[in-house]
């Protein structure tokens, strides 16, 4: 039984020596990918520390769920403006300051994210995200017109159901929290 450790740890050794990589954690993944999983892994955790907030009892209602997840919908949006901006500079073509209101929508977007898990900022969130929405829509209209695929026809189709996810999670009820 002792052997076959051995055995396990010299064949890794030599695996990893031979193929150029450390033996004590490969590289499966791009920088760039590892780069985006971090940004996720902390806004995941951020937001897994501040749902304490949103939650009063064990048995949350629907809009604590729904606010939760758009919640954590935004923050990977947001992040995304900064890990592909390319994809979201696509979209604003013809625009000035292009990069400028890119990074800045990503920056709200994760504000707005955050926001909807704390009780005192839970309804501007709520309001702030939705007046988002509001004003990208024509972009993605814009978008799936001038680039017409699954993904772009998709989101124009979804965007309202967003705006009324947000509004059930964060302003349906004046007490939400």
């Amino acid at each position: 039984m002792f052997n076959e450790k051995i055995e396990v740890i010299r064949w890794s050794a030599t695996f990893f020596t031979k193929n150029n990589r450390s033996a004590h954690f490969p590289r499966i993944l791009p920088k760039k990918a590892m780069e985006f999983l971090y940004g996720v892994a902390i806004i995941y955790f951020l937001l897994w520390g501040l749902s304490f907030f949103a939650f009063k009892d064990a048995l949350a209602g629907p809009e604590v769920k729904i606010r939760i997840g758009t919640s954590v919908l935004f923050c990977i949006a947001g992040v995304l403006h900064f890990a592909k901006p390319e994809a979201f500079i696509k979209i604003m073509e013809g625009w000035p300051y292009k990069e400028v209101l890119n990074y800045t929508a990503g920056v709200f977007e994760i504000l707005g994210g955050v926001g909807q898990l704390i009780p005192l900022t839970r309804r501007f969130a709520a309001w702030g995200l939705i007046a988002l929405l509001i004003a990208v829509y024509p972009a993605n209209i814009w978008m799936a017109m001038k680039h017409p695929s699954t993904l772009n026809i998709v989101r124009v189709f979804f965007q309202p159901v967003f705006i009324y996810l947000v509004w059930f999670g964060g302003l349906r009820n004046k007490k939400t929290e």
